[in-house]
C-alpha cells in the first residue's frame, strides 16, 4: 500500500468517527450528581463498556451499546433512588419526624438549598406515607 493510500485510509476513518472523536453515532450521557456520575463510569468500566469522557464528565459511548448503558443507569438511579419529603412548617416537620421515630422508621435529615428533606428508606414508603398523611391531615382540620 502507497503512502498516498494509507494517508486517505486514515482520513477516511478519522471523518467517519473512528479517530477518537465523537460521531454522529454516538451517544452520550451525564448525571447531575457528580457521586452518581462517578458510580455510572465505574459501572462502564467494569462492564467492558467501552466510552471516553469529555472535559465536562460527560460519557460518550456508540450508540450500539446503549441497551446495555440504559441498563447501567437505571440500576445506577435505582441504587440511588431516596424518598424524601420537605414540609414548609417546621413545626409540622417536628411531628412528622417524631411519628417516625415513634414507629421505628430510621430516616435523615439533608439540607438542599437551605431546606430540610427528610429522608427514609424505600421500603418504608408504605408506612412514611400514611404518617405523612396523617401529619397533613392534622392542618385541614
Amino acid at each position: 500500500m502507497t503512502c498516498m493510500r494509507k494517508a486517505l485510509l486514515v482520513l477516511g476513518l478519522a471523518s467517519m468517527g473512528f479517530g477518537g472523536g465523537a460521531s454522529a453515532a454516538d451517544y452520550d450521557f451525564k448525571f447531575n450528581d457528580s457521586k452518581m456520575q462517578a458510580k455510572f463510569v465505574a459501572a462502564l468500566r467494569h462492564e467492558g463498556i467501552p466510552f471516553q469522557t469529555q472535559r465536562d464528565g460527560t460519557v460518550t459511548y456508540d450508540a450500539a451499546m446503549e441497551e446495555r448503558v440504559s441498563e447501567l443507569r437505571l440500576a445506577i438511579l435505582h441504587q440511588s433512588f431516596k424518598p424524601a419529603y420537605h414540609f414548609f412548617n417546621r413545626a409540622l416537620e417536628d411531628q412528622f419526624t417524631n411519628r417516625l421515630k415513634a414507629a421505628g422508621i430510621s430516616y435523615e435529615l439533608e439540607m438542599k438549598g437551605g431546606d430540610h428533606f427528610i429522608v427514609w428508606s424505600p421500603q418504608d414508603n408504605e408506612r412514611v406515607e400514611k404518617i405523612r398523611q396523617d401529619v397533613l391531615n392534622t392542618i385541614s382540620h
